[in-house]
């Protein structure tokens, strides 16, 4: 689980209506907030009332629908489930050309972070007790035992161009856990964009990744907050800083340790498995954040860096033009070029590098 708490400006210049470059919109934007995905959603979308309820119902929908019928390893129907299932009985999947692009996505960055995101160790997680409620130390052996049969490499796919087809090549179980929420994302990004001048800007929340679009009725920056991983009973520190952001769309997500984690002899083990060694990766960071223009990437890459820490996680970025912002163990904020200029520090008792 991810999570990025957004804190967007709602000032407005008069009451009635303005002009955005589209259409007239109503000031006060329709808000809402949903169950989808297995967490909130929360939507804010300036447009009439009748349309951004439809929309956001849309959304909803949609977000279901990938749920149940692709992304989750527990519906017995969903693709991912299918294609579990392939490794017992060694049969293929034939996806849709939906399907298709995930999976394109997901090999594509499981390779070029060098397996740091890696969608096929659903059973190591298993073992960490994380998502049954039972966090949990698991026996070494175990581990051990299953570390040599997860690889993305064995995930077999094809492309004829006409068609496709998904099957695994060891016993693995596949888990998107790590990118659903940014799959939410760009499909909210398409049925906005299918929306054409009924929407004027929105900002869509699965959890805790952000999709920003359009803009305001004003004009004005969309500011987005990011979650502080050692927040304390002090308000003020509930955030770590301010993104402020023009540019869009733009999609925004976050990993950190303090989500899901147990600790144990003084020792705090998270959700966010090093595939490489099983356990709880290691890095010298407690969260990052990555802005990029694209959801599941920006959720992947979320993930693959904070496995591989900051140095060994730049070449990623630069390769799929993507911003970041690190916090370390030190509390120290590392800040990449690009938002140097739009990330406005908040939180006491941490330093900017």
């Amino acid at each position: 689980m991810k999570k990025i708490m957004i804190y967007i400006s709602t000032f407005l210049l008069t009451t009635g209506t303005l002009l955005c470059g589209c259409r007239t919109y109503i000031n006060t934007p329709y808000s809402s907030a949903e169950y989808a995905m297995g967490t909130i959603v929360s939507n804010t979308i300036y447009a009439d009332k009748n349309t951004g309820r439809e929309i956001s119902e849309n959304i909803t929908d949609e977000l279901n629908n990938l749920e149940n019928n692709y992304l989750s390893w527990r519906a017995d129907n969903s693709l991912i489930s299918r294609i579990n299932k392939t490794s017992e009985n060694g049969s293929t999947v034939m996806p849709d050309d939906k399907a298709s692009l995930f999976f394109r996505k997901v090999l594509e960055l499981a390779e070029k972070s060098s397996g740091a995101f890696d969608p096929s160790i659903g059973k190591i997680i298993d073992l960490w007790g994380f998502y049954d409620n039972n966090p949990h130390l698991p026996e070494p052996a175990l581990i051990n035992e299953l570390l040599p049969k997860c690889s993305y490499k064995y995930i077999k796919y094809t492309d004829s161009g006409a068609s496709s087809s998904i099957s695994l090549t060891s016993d693995i179980k596949l888990d998107f856990g790590a990118v659903g929420k940014g799959i939410g994302c760009d499909s909210a990004y398409q049925i906005l964009k299918t929306s054409g001048q009924d929407v004027c800007g929105a900002v869509i929340s699965v959890g805790g990744s952000i999709l920003v679009y359009g803009n305001k009725p004003d004009n004005s920056i969309w500011n987005i907050a990011i979650t502080n991983p050692r927040k304390d009973n002090d308000d003020d520190n509930n955030y770590l800083g301010i993104l402020n952001i023009k540019d869009t769309p733009c999609f925004i997500s976050t990993s950190g340790d303090y989500e899901k984690y147990f600790e144990k002899d003084g020792v705090r083990y998270h959700h966010i498995i090093d595939p490489k060694t099983g356990y709880p990766a290691d890095s010298g960071l407690i969260s990052v954040t990555i802005i990029c223009n694209d959801g599941l990437v920006s959720d992947g890459l979320s993930t693959a860096c904070f496995v591989l820490g900051i140095k060994d996680s730049l070449p990623l970025l630069k390769e799929y033009n993507a911003e970041a912002v690190f916090v370390s163990t030190d509390k120290k904020v590392t800040i990449t070029d690009g938002l140097k200029d739009i990330f406005t520090l908040k939180a006491s008792g941490y330093i900017t590098d």
